[in-house]
């Protein structure tokens, strides 16, 4: 059984992109409207995984390669924030898929990523940020 690694990503941007990004990425028969505007938290029904959705592994290709992670995501909850925030709350295999959000960020460089993360078993806690499709943050605390 793997360590599990509890992770909190907020995505930011305009709205506006935002909003179009989610069209572009999420299931397409999710009608944004509901979060059109809104200034509080709206749950949005997704089941998915994030890196399966965002992130495909390639035919013939092992997901620890591609991902740097053995799994995708699980237990994964969507919150739309308003105002150009989405919140996600979901759970690694060992630690955040670093590789596959320097693709994520790359691919779409007007938003923001920001993984804050705990790993208890092996007593790892930190925060990763992309900004611009870079990664501008690195921030890790060993608790042993």
């Amino acid at each position: 059984m793997a360590n599990n690694c509890g992770a909190a990503i907020a995505i930011t941007g305009s709205p506006t992109v935002l909003r179009d990004w989610l069209a572009s990425v999420l299931e397409p028969r999710l009608d944004l409207r509901v979060v059109d505007g809104a200034d509080f938290d709206v749950e949005l029904p997704l089941p998915m995984s994030i890196l399966e959705r965002l992130d495909p592994v390639p035919r013939h290709v092992g997901p620890e390669d591609h991902w740097g992670s053995q799994q995708p995501d699980r237990e994964t909850r969507w919150i739309m924030q308003g105002f150009g925030r989405v919140y996600i709350e979901t759970v690694f295999a060992y630690g955040p898929p670093e590789v596959a959000f320097d693709r994520i960020a790359a691919a779409s460089p007007e938003l923001t990523f920001t993984i804050t993360y705990s790993e208890i078993g092996f007593g790892e806690i930190g925060t990763l940020a992309w900004a611009h499709g870079h990664r501008i943050l690195d921030t890790r605390v060993n608790l042993n």
